[in-house]
């Protein structure tokens, strides 16, 4: 449970960070 909650964060972190580069 808290590893998937720690992947999704991490997931989130680079979505933001990759879509933070492109723009």
């Amino acid at each position: 449970m808290i590893e998937l909650i720690a992947v999704m964060v991490i997931m989130a972190i680079l979505a933001s960070s990759t879509i933070g580069s492109y723009s």
